[in-house]
C-alpha cells in the first residue's frame, strides 16, 4: 500500500511539474508574442524588424533576424534589462559590451578614438589595461570631480569670464571610488572614456593637411581648427589604472596646432581646464555640456575679436534626471542610473531665424521662434536629451541673427560636439551654417562660395580628429 501511495505521489508531482512547465510556456508565449512590442528604448537602439525576401528566407538570415527582433522588442524590455543588470550588480557580475553602434565619434572602436582601425598595440584600446610606462607628457592638467559629483548635484555656478584664470588653481582632486568598465572607468559617479590618442602620429598629419589644403584653396576665407578634448583630459587624475593617460589630449592638441598652416588654431584646452570645477562635461554622457560649449565659443569669439555676450544674456533651463549614453557604454553600471544629473540649456533671449535642411541642403523648413535650435525629447528618451541641440546630427542648418549685422558668415563643420556652439555665436556672426562631417552630402568649397561664407570653423571631439574614419569623411568633404 505504501509503495502504491509513493507511486501515486510521484505521478502527481510529475503531472504538476508538467502543468507548471506548460503554464509557464503559455504565459511566456502570450507575453512575448501577443503583448504590444516595444517601439522605442531609452538606452538602446532597437533591432529593426527584418524584411522578408526569398534570399533571406533561403539563407536563414530572416529567421535569425526575426528571432533577434522578437527578443529585443519584447514588452517592457527596458525594465527587464534594468532588472537584469541590477541583479548582476548585486553579485558583482560584469556586463561586457561586445558591439558598438558606430554612432557619434564611433566610440570605443579603437585606441585612436574615432577610427575604424585596430591599434598596433592592443594595450592602446580601452578594452585592455594600459602598458606600464606608456605615459603622456608630464602634467598638464589639473581638474577635479565637480562638487556635486558623488550625489549628482549641480556643482558650482559658472563663471562669467572664460578666458582668464581666476587666480587660483582648482582644488586638488578628491580620491574617489573607482570601478573599471567597458568604456574605461567610473570615478565616483563620473564615467570616463580613456583617450590614448595618436602618439605615433598616424592620423594627425593627415588631419592637419586636409585643413591646410582646404584653407589654401579658399583665399580670403578665414579657417579655424578647434578640436575639443574629452572629459578624461581633466578628470582622470585620481584613477589608479589610467592616470598616466591624462596628458594624451594635450599632447595631440599641440601636435595638431604645430602642423597647421594658414589655419588659425583655437586652443580651448586651458579655458576648459580653468573651469573644470564647473559642469562643463556630463558625468553620465560622453559629450560636453552646453556650459562647456559656452566657454569654447567665448574663446573663439575672443580670438577673433568679435562681440560676445555672457550667460546673463541667456535663459537658463534645468531639466533634472538625465542619464546619458555612458550608462549603456559602461555596461549598464547601476551607479550611473542611481545618480542622474541635470541637463542644462542656455537659450538666447534675442531673436533669430533657424532653418533646417536635408543633407544636400534642400527642403528647408523654418523652425518656430519659440523652438529655434532646440528640440524637445521626452522623459521616455532620457539618454537622447543631448539631441536637444539641433536635433542631433539629422539636419544641416542655417541660422540668421537679429542682433548682428557685421557681414560675417560662419560655417561650423562638426561632429556631435559642435551641436551646442551656434547657440552662443548669434552676437558674433550675421549668419551661421552648421553641417556634420559624417553625413553632409555637398562639397564644402562650393558650399562656401555659394553662400558667401567668410569664416569656417572645424569643431569636433579630439576622438574624431585623430580617427581614420572621420578623417576620410573630412577629406571627401574638403576635396
Amino acid at each position: 500500500m505504501k509503495k502504491n501511495n509513493n507511486a501515486s505521489a510521484l505521478l502527481l508531482a510529475k503531472i504538476f511539474s508538467l502543468f507548471l512547465m506548460v503554464l509557464t510556456f503559455l504565459v511566456m508565449f502570450v507575453y512575448c508574442v501577443f503583448l504590444p512590442r516595444t517601439k522605442g528604448s531609452d538606452m538602446d537602439g532597437l533591432v529593426e524588424k527584418p524584411e522578408l525576401t526569398l534570399s533571406s528566407l533561403l539563407d536563414g538570415s530572416y529567421t535569425a533576424n526575426m528571432t533577434d527582433y522578437f527578443s529585443d522588442t519584447v514588452y517592457g524590455r527596458d525594465r527587464i534589462k534594468d532588472l537584469y543588470h541590477r541583479i548582476r550588480g548585486w553579485f558583482g557580475k560584469e556586463t561586457i559590451l561586445t558591439t558598438t553602434d558606430g554612432e557619434e565619434e564611433q566610440l570605443f572602436g579603437s585606441g585612436h578614438g574615432g577610427g575604424d582601425e585596430h591599434p598596433d598595440d592592443s594595450s592602446e584600446s580601452p578594452y585592455y589595461p594600459p602598458v606600464s610606462g606608456s605615459e603622456g607628457p608630464s602634467d598638464p592638467s589639473v581638474g577635479t570631480e565637480s562638487s556635486g559629483g558623488e550625489s549628482g548635484g549641480s556643482g558650482s555656478e559658472p563663471s562669467s569670464s572664460g578666458n582668464e584664470t581666476s587666480g587660483t588653481e582648482p582644488n586638488p582632486p578628491p580620491v574617489l571610488n573607482e570601478e573599471l568598465c567597458d568604456a574605461g572607468t567610473i570615478l565616483g559617479t563620473r564615467a570616463l572614456e580613456v583617450y590614448y590618442g595618436d602618439k605615433n602620429l598616424k592620423h594627425i598629419p593627415d588631419f592637419a593637411a586636409i585643413l591646410n589644403n582646404f584653407a589654401a584653396s579658399l583665399p580670403g576665407v578665414n579657417v579655424y581648427s578647434m578640436p575639443v578634448p574629452k572629459a578624461c583630459a581633466y578628470y582622470l587624475q585620481t584613477s589608479s589604472t589610467y592616470a598616466n593617460q591624462t596628458g594624451n589630449s594635450l599632447r595631440d592638441m599641440k601636435a595638431i596646432a604645430e602642423r597647421l598652416s594658414g589655419v588659425k588654431n583655437i586652443d580651448i584646452y586651458d579655458v576648459l581646464k580653468n573651469h573644470a570645477n564647473e559642469e562643463i562635461y556630463f558625468r553620465t554622457d560622453h559629450h560636453w555640456t552646453g556650459l562647456g560649449a559656452y566657454y569654447a565659443a567665448q574663446k573663439f569669439a575672443s580670438d577673433l575679436n568679435l562681440p560676445f555676450q555672457d550667460l546673463s544674456a541667456y535663459e537658463k533651463n534645468v531639466r533634472p534626471g538625465y542619464v546619458g549614453t555612458m550608462y549603456k557604454y559602461s555596461g549598464y553600471k547601476q551607479v550611473l542610473k542611481d545618480n542622474p544629473e541635470d541637463f542644462v540649456t542656455y537659450k538666447p533671449k534675442v531673436g533669430y531665424t533657424a532653418i533646417f535642411y536635408n543633407q544636400s541642403f534642400g527642403n528647408g523648413r523654418t523652425r518656430s521662434a519659440e523652438d529655434g535650435m532646440f528640440f524637445h525629447y521626452g522623459d521616455d528618451r532620457v539618454s537622447s536629451w543631448y539631441s536637444t541641440y539641433l536635433n542631433g546630427d539629422a539636419y544641416a542648418w542655417q541660422i540668421k541673427s537679429d542682433v548682428c549685422s557685421n557681414g560675417r558668415k560662419l560655417l561650423i563643420v562638426k561632429d556631435s560636439y559642435g551641436n551646442p556652439l551656434a547657440n552662443y555665436l548669434l552676437y558674433s556672426f550675421e549668419e551661421i551654417y552648421v553641417v556634420d562631417t559624417r553625413v553632409f552630402e555637398l562639397k564644402l568649397k562650393g558650399f562656401v562660395a555659394d553662400h558667401g561664407i567668410t569664416d569656417v570653423l572645424f569643431a569636433e571631439s579630439l576622438f574624431s580628429a585623430v580617427g581614420g574614419t572621420y578623417i576620410n569623411q573630412l577629406k571627401g568633404l574638403c576635396s
